[in-house]
């Protein structure tokens, strides 16, 4: 059994200037910045209760600040604020389990909670065969999400952005298979199809 904690602090900053409406103005009309900060904490265990089990389980939490502003010389109606603490909790399992020497089964789900958006339940499953040394194939199965960022649903200007607080994730369900054969440890050759 193995567990790691992980704590951390990021911040990130952007800044552009933008011309808009004169490409030619020696004075940037419009100036929009934003900024993330946020903290994260994590735990982790990975567990091999038996040589053939492998189960991998963890929580990863952040709480953010983010925000966008805009302001114009020229403009003064595009002059715009947006600022929004969230929080995201995601918590995962991932057993493995050795089947037969060369089989290898693979489940595992995640619950993401996202304190903007439902949360989402994302379950995945994968079988690894490896017939001889040189020959892998694989089989995987996964449901994911992508949550609209804060940019697409809450900030709004007078005259090019609305918000969209309707917004819902984008889902996706997908299934791969992959074949690959290795000649030595010097090439390999392989096939793959993805839905």
């Amino acid at each position: 059994l193995t567990v790691t904690p992980r704590r951390s602090l990021d911040h990130f900053v952007i800044e552009a200037t933008t011309n808009y409406p004169d490409p030619s103005a020696t004075d940037p009309p419009s100036v929009i910045g934003g900024s993330d900060r946020w903290a994260t904490a994590e735990l982790r265990a990975d567990w091999h209760p038996v040589e053939a089990v492998r189960v991998d389980v963890g929580t990863t939490a952040q709480l953010h600040y983010a925000e966008e502003r805009t302001s114009s010389t020229t403009l003064p109606e595009l002059a715009s604020f947006m600022g929004s603490h969230y929080q995201r909790v995601n918590s995962w399992l991932l057993v493995e389990y050795r089947l037969l020497p060369s089989l290898t089964l693979q489940g595992g789900v995640t619950l993401s909670n996202h304190s903007l958006f439902p949360s989402r339940l994302t379950p995945k499953a994968a079988a690894v065969w490896q017939p001889t040394g040189e020959d892998t194939v694989k089989l995987v199965w996964s449901n994911g999400f992508r949550p609209p960022t804060l940019l697409e649903t809450l900030y709004h200007d007078n005259v090019t952005y609305l918000a969209n607080p309707d917004l819902q994730p984008e889902t996706v369900t997908s299934l791969e298979a992959a074949y690959e054969h290795r000649f030595g440890g010097t090439a390999s050759v392989g096939v793959n199809g993805f839905w």
